[in-house]
């Protein structure tokens, strides 16, 4: 082979081994610098994804990133610069390529050295033969140049795609870069720059960047913000698109300076300048008032409310919190008032005059055009001069006083603008008034005072009354007057007289009062309308008062027809001793109707005096009746009677003892229960009084419930009976107050207060249901009321506690009292219903009535069985006889059949009523078809004698002292109950029908209306066995509510008139043991007196005048 052939196979050789070998590793390094740079990007970008640091180290970062970059890429041009030489190919291809035996290598350096020589030669010819067997792919195959290859496209790709997604932060990298770099390269414009904002409203801010390379910077501008205390606050920007940027500050409350940064570009300093409006800080109202109010002027500080009578000028002066422009007071009404400076500009003022109710604003512009809020509204009050307020502190209403007595009167008054007097007024019905000023300070706009009225230098009789009242008047003409009150003058004892007849020892004293004091109540309202404007005077006001005084002069005129002597009694004089009642009860009924008069021609003025006059004769003829009247013995036939009445005043006498003796011996260790038991027995009068009251008022609303009556009739009997009630209440609240003290409590006494409490409950709902009118319903809280006053009573009562087992089996025998009397009405209904003409009947409220009583049975029933264990053997005995009575007799049953058919009665009549038929038919006989006369009134009878053997068995339980306390008190109310009807029969005059009273039978409570009747007559029927037949007959007509002597058709006048009398005796017989059995030996009861104690002067003589008394009676017979 040629030599020079053979070096160029080898030197061809050589260079292709080079290119393919310096291929491969150009490849294998720029894959290499492109991931290191798609890296380094990659972490740039992640950076700023996720930790978002500042504009600063993001531009180094980037820089140093790039610097990485470029330092790799270096790096590969530096390595790439120099070629393997043929020696280094040559023993890259022998290493490749062991067969060579380094022969390739050997000619290399031949070829390298270049000397010409045979041997070279031979050495390259040799390795120029060996060579000829390799080729370039096997020294560097094709997968050496893939594998980089590939990696460069990959590492390219990276790259590529980190620049596309990361083009945007990367842009904005580059140009906050440029910005930091260049910064006078760019401009950055703000809007609006300096500003005036009023407080309170938003204001927004724009910056725009002109000249900026790229993409916008990768941090919006900042706007820095310092306020007047330099306190600084950044807020960046919002993008809005072209370069432009906002910045919204919702309400720019205090001025401040800012500047826009963005990068290391800032631009200049601006003034933003918060403008407040101003306001009102304070208003001052100045009065000067009309000369007839008579008041001084004066200044209200820090108001702006105006109130002053029509007339006024009033000066408003305002403080503003800045200097303004103008400022005016608008008034709703259309006025308006400039405002003008008063020395400070802040300060301004403006008058107006007050003419009627009005609002006014004030409204003010300062130099920048912005007006104050719309604050406040502030009142103008044009108020009327109102007449003075007076009031009477002290005693504070009627009083009972001593003709000598001193009595201070306390009170007060006040007006709106001042006093120009202030008086009181008093004085004695008849006489000329008596006037004292109270008033110390004229023109004060409060006034107080006091005055002592002497009583004894009126030369007062006992029985007269002062009046008094206090009235002011203000500079206004405008005058007041207070309530009208009495002072009503007692006596300092008791007097005594004898009674010249046995009527005349029932004198009614306390009807008398009670018309008194309805008199009083008549006189209060009939000032209260006097002193009312006469166009304020309501005529049905007038009306209702007159109404009122009407009903109390006709219970006068009653009540003095009742006071003649009963027909009987005609002839013994007994007139004399009532002659001057009945006088003074005429003068009054006179005076009375002329106050009607009065009242009804709207005159109240004119019928005031005429009130007072016949209060004045109604105190009277009180004081007369309340005169003690002795019954005396008289003949052999009233012996029994004269020893009842000399045992009565012998009884008064000892308690005139015992209070006359009250420091002295005994009595003294128990001064402190003496006062308790005196509050007690008060206490227990005005309960008596109250339940006497009540009952009264409920049988008035049942009779209104059972026949009702028409328009305005019935409107005026509701409202009557309502206030009434709510009178009742009121002062069962006072005596409830007073079981409540504290010191009653702590006396050991039990909690009574609480049913105080619910009986005023039950009174406040009966005058409610008389509101609405329904009197039925308040009846029924009537009765509840009723219940629970008795039950007060008995608590307050002597004896055990009511919660004992004694009380416990008194209250069972009460209730079966209570309902056998109630029993005893239904029958009595009942009959008188079958014998009406018509033989019609409110069948189905006596039902209902039959229906509750059958309930209440049921329940005692129950009652008793609860109180079986524990009890005493006699205390058991009578339980059980109890218990076996009602199941025998199965009165619960018999009351509900009984009802029941009552109701099918009553839908029978009303149907035959329809039909225009008899309901059932009627016989020849006159009795009902459909009802069985047993039913009719025998049926209910039984029932009630059934319910009376009940009550009769539980009065005997127990060995007790006392047990038979019920029975003895309900046959002394009983007893008192026949007086009373005796009392009216002898009334009427001779042959008079007695006509249908079911009102007047249903005052007597359920003892006198029950069994109690029954063992009066059974007791004077055994005390007189002649007068048994009279006793019986009286006995048969009492529930159908007619006597013997009292029907013209059947009367024996000279039977009855000896009955009248002998009844009169027996009754006072009857009562007299029933009194000392209830209140036991008389004896026991007399303190003993020690030998050094003498007999009291007040004690002494009331004896010796009775015994005086006496014997001038046996002188002259």
């Amino acid at each position: 082979m040629d030599p020079a052939t053979a070096l160029d196979d080898l030197l061809a050789l050589l260079k292709q081994v080079r290119r393919r070998w310096q291929a491969a590793r150009v490849l294998r390094m720029a894959a290499a610098a492109v991931a290191a740079a798609a890296a380094v990007l990659l972490l740039v970008l992640a950076t700023d994804r996720w930790l978002r640091p500042g504009d600063g180290l993001m531009v180094a970062l980037l820089g140093a990133a790039l610097l990485l970059a470029a330092a790799a890429a270096v790096r590969v041009v530096w390595r790439l610069r120099r070629l393997p030489d043929d020696g280094q190919v040559a023993r890259y291809i022998e290493e490749r390529c062991p067969a060579l035996q380094d022969r390739l290598a050997s000619a290399a350096e031949v070829i390298r050295r270049g000397r010409a020589s045979s041997f070279p030669e031979l050495v390259v010819r040799d390795a120029a033969r060996h060579a000829r067997a390799v080729a370039p792919h096997q020294v560097v195959p094709r997968r050496e140049l893939q594998g980089p290859l590939a990696q460069a496209i990959a590492a390219a790709a990276v790259l590529l795609l980190v620049l596309a997604l990361g083009s945007g932060p990367l842009g904005r990298l580059g140009s906050t870069a440029w910005l930091y770099a260049f910064p006078y390269a760019a401009a950055l414009h703000v809007e609006p720059g300096d500003a005036r904002v009023p407080a309170g409203r938003p204001l927004r801010l724009h910056a725009r960047l002109d000249a900026a390379v790229g993409a916008p910077p990768r941090t919006p501008p900042v706007v820095v913000m310092t306020d007047g205390a330099d306190a600084r606050q950044a807020v960046e920007m919002v993008a809005a698109g072209d370069g432009t940027y906002s910045l919204d500050i919702p309400a720019v409350d205090n001025s401040f300076s800012y500047h826009v940064r963005a990068a290391s570009l800032t631009s200049a300093r601006y003034e933003v300048t918060a403008l407040h409006a101003p306001r009102v800080e304070r208003v001052d109202v100045a009065y000067r008032y009309p000369p007839s109010i008579g008041l001084s002027p004066r200044i209200e500080i820090d108001g702006g409310d105006v109130q002053a009578p029509p007339g006024t000028r009033v000066t408003v002066t305002v403080r503003m919190s800045k200097p303004v422009e103008q400022a005016a007071i608008a008034r709703d009404s259309g006025g308006h008032t400039t405002l003008a400076p008063a020395g400070d500009p802040r300060i301004l003022a403006g008058t107006f005059e007050v003419l009627a109710d009005d609002t006014y604003r004030i409204a003010a512009v300062d130099a920048d055009g912005l007006p104050n809020p719309a604050g406040i509204d502030y009142f103008i009050r044009a108020i009327r001069d109102m007449p003075p307020a007076v009031e009477i502190m002290r005693p504070g209403g009627d009083r009972e006083i001593t003709p000598l007595e001193e009595v201070v009167v306390e009170a007060r008054a006040e007006d709106d603008y001042g006093l120009r007097r202030f008086e009181l007024v008093y004085g004695v019905p008849g006489r000329p008034d008596r006037v004292v000023s109270l008033q110390h300070d004229d023109g004060a706009a409060r006034a107080a005072g006091a005055h002592t009225i002497f009583a004894e230098e009126l030369s007062l009789e006992p029985g007269r009354f002062i009046t008094y009242h206090v009235r002011a008047r203000d500079s206004g003409a405008g005058e007041t007057r207070s309530d009208i009150y009495f002072l009503q003058v007692r006596p300092f004892g008791r007097e005594f007289e004898e009674a010249r007849s046995q009527d005349s020892t029932g004198m009614p004293t306390d009807e008398l009062a009670r018309l008194a004091e309805l008199q009083k109540e008549i006189i209060v309202a009939t000032w209260k309308l006097d002193g009312r404007p006469p166009d304020e005077r309501a005529a049905a006001d007038l009306e209702t008062v007159a109404d009122a005084q009407n009903d109390v002069s006709l219970a006068a005129r009653v009540l003095a027809s009742r006071l003649r002597p009963p027909a009987p009694a005609a002839d013994t004089g007994a007139g004399d001793e009532t002659r001057e009642v009945q006088e003074a009860l005429a003068a009054a009924v006179e005076a009375m109707t002329a106050a009607e008069a009065g009242l009804r021609a709207g005159r109240p003025g004119v019928a005031v005096p005429h009130e007072m006059a016949a209060l004045d004769h109604l105190l009277r003829a009180r004081d007369e009746s309340s005169r003690t009247q002795v019954q005396p013995p008289t003949t052999q036939g009233a012996r029994g009677g004269g020893r009842g009445a000399q045992e009565d005043l012998s009884a008064l006498f000892d308690r005139e003892l015992r209070r006359d003796q009250q420091t002295n011996y005994e009595s003294r260790p128990q001064q402190a229960e003496q006062s308790a038991e005196a509050g007690d027995d008060a206490l227990r009068q005005r309960l008596q009084e109250l339940a006497r009251r009540q009952e009264d008022l409920n049988r008035r609303q049942q009779d209104l419930a059972d026949e009702p009556e028409d328009g305005q009739a019935a409107e005026r009997m509701l409202e009557r009976l309502a206030r009434e009630q709510e009178e009742i209440r009121r002062q069962m609240e006072e005596l409830g107050r007073e079981l409540a003290r504290p010191e009653r409590q702590g006396a050991g006494r039990p909690p009574d207060a609480r049913a105080a409490r619910e009986a005023a409950e039950q009174m406040r709902r009966a005058a409610d249901e008389l509101g609405r009118g329904d009197p039925s319903q308040a009846a029924e809280s009537g009765r509840q009321a009723l219940d629970g006053l008795r039950e007060l009573g008995r608590s307050l009562g002597d004896g055990p506690p009511r919660g004992g087992r004694r009380g416990r089996i008194g209250d069972l025998q009460l209730e079966a009292q209570q309902i056998a009397g109630l029993q005893r009405q239904l029958a009595a209904e009942s009959g008188r219903a079958e014998e009406a003409p018509d033989g019609r009947a409110p069948d189905g409220r006596r039902a209902e009535r039959q229906s509750r009583l059958a309930d209440r049975v049921e329940a005692l029933a129950s009652r008793i069985d609860q109180a079986q264990p524990g009890a005493s053997d006699g205390e058991q005995q009578a339980l059980d006889g109890a218990s076996r009575t009602l199941a025998e007799e199965d009165v619960a049953r018999r009351m509900r059949d009984l009802a029941e058919e009552w109701r099918r009665d009553g839908a029978a009549e009303d149907d035959a009523a329809a039909t225009g038929t008899e309901a059932g038919g009627r016989r020849d006989d006159g009795q009902s078809r459909g009802v069985d006369p047993d039913r009719a009134g025998e049926s209910p009878g039984r029932l009630a004698r059934a319910l009376e053997r009940v009550a009769g068995v539980l009065a005997g339980a127990g060995d007790e002292p006392g047990a038979d306390r019920g029975r003895l008190a309900a046959e002394l109310e009983a007893a008192q109950e026949l007086r009373r009807r005796l009392a009216e029969i002898g009334q009427r005059p001779q042959g008079a029908a007695p006509g249908r009273e079911p009102a007047a039978r249903s005052e007597a409570g359920p003892a006198a209306q029950g069994g109690g009747i029954d063992g009066v007559l059974d007791e004077l029927a055994r005390a007189r066995p002649d007068l048994q037949p009279d006793l019986e007959q009286w006995a048969q007509h009492w529930w159908s509510e007619a006597a013997p002597g009292t029907d013209a058709g059947r009367q024996d006048l000279s039977a009855w008139t000896s009955l009248y009398s002998e009844l009169q005796v027996l009754l006072d017989e009857f009562e007299a043991s029933r009194a000392r059995a209830l209140a036991g030996d008389p004896e026991n009861e007399r303190p003993a007196l020690g030998a050094a104690e003498s007999l009291p002067a007040p004690y002494r003589r009331m004896v010796d005048e009775y015994y005086r008394s006496l014997a001038e009676r046996q002188q002259h017979p």
